[in-house]
């Protein structure tokens, strides 16, 4: 048995790695292996998007031997790994820079604890699988003597997914570098560059309303930071919009594109350069730039892909 284990429940909001955590369970299943995700708080399922993923809890499971246990990144908040000894422990990580926070104390102010770091990852991890290729060239530089493999995410699948009709909207998250946006907003909007543009803010939204938006709007501003992926850039171009921001480093692999243009980071005079181009474009070469960016999401990061990885990631562990 394959236990997916999830230890962000205290956060209800709308986080992309806890759906990436159902979703691995989701392909494991459809490919053969038996999966269950494992929820710390018993009777707790996430509710903020629509699932049917098998779901235990961490009190009704026994780990036996040949169990295998695959650990999300943020692993500082689950403080009983020793009673977990019997299963080959497998880390999902999905942000490298989450690494860092293994076995950290924030409540008491505790520095990051880099002795159990080491003995973690050298005596009990036996893999990696990393969502993304910088975070997997990281975790290889920083973890050398392990196996990371590469899984992919998929975005061809609903909510999110293609519309022709655009407005002339453009749209972002405000879960990062809020205070950023809105002083590029600003900047915007002293020069006059927004006028005839509605804004609009992603927050405090269901996956359904947040596909609605994207669908709606020509521009998606990627405010990412420090992402091992960064997916609502992508989500956003399944949508058939243009993306211009931060690639947050572990989102350069889709950047770069005419649908989809990098600024350089933390540089907002650069931000404003590269999305005044596209706010003089007329709505129907938006849509021509939409659609290929919809095109690409769908196919480079589409459910075989995904399943693929997957498949190959756990062949190779020999599970």
């Amino acid at each position: 048995m394959i236990y997916v284990l999830n230890v962000d429940v205290h956060n209800r909001q709308p986080n992309g790695g806890t759906k990436q955590l159902h979703r691995l369970v989701d392909v494991l299943n459809e490919i053969g292996r038996e999966a269950v995700l494992v929820n710390c708080l018993p009777g707790f399922r996430m509710g903020w998007f629509e699932n049917t993923t098998p779901v235990k809890w961490i009190v009704d499971v026994v780990f036996e031997d040949g169990d295998v246990l695959v650990l999300p990144e943020m692993i500082q908040m689950w403080p009983h790994l020793e009673t977990l000894s019997k299963a080959t422990k497998v880390v999902y990580n999905q942000n490298y820079w989450f690494t860092f926070n293994l076995f950290c104390d924030w409540e008491n102010s505790m520095p990051v604890q880099y002795d159990r770091i080491r003995q973690f990852y050298f005596e009990d991890v036996s893999h990696i699988l990393a969502c993304s290729a910088y975070n997997q060239s990281f975790l290889e530089f920083m973890f050398p003597h392990l196996d990371v493999h590469r899984i992919r995410y998929s975005f061809d699948r609903g909510p999110f997914g293609y519309e022709a009709a655009r407005k002339k909207q453009l749209c972002y998250m405000t879960r990062r570098r809020s205070s950023e946006a809105e002083r590029l907003l600003e900047m915007l909007n002293t020069r006059g560059s927004l006028m005839g543009w509605d804004v609009v803010r992603i927050e405090n939204m269901n996956e359904v309303q947040v596909a609605d938006v994207m669908r709606d709007s020509a521009i998606f501003l990627s405010m990412s930071h420090r992402d091992g992926f960064g997916m609502p850039p992508v989500e956003a171009m399944a949508c058939g919009c243009v993306v211009v921001g931060f690639a947050g480093v572990g989102g350069e692999e889709f950047f770069g594109h005419d649908f989809s243009v990098q600024a350089k980071e933390d540089d907002l005079l650069d931000f404003g350069r590269k999305l005044v181009p596209f706010l003089g474009m007329d709505l129907s070469m938006l849509e021509k730039l939409g659609r290929r960016a919809s095109d690409y999401a769908v196919s480079e990061y589409s459910s075989a892909r995904e399943r693929e990885s997957i498949r190959m990631a756990f062949e190779r562990m020999g599970v």
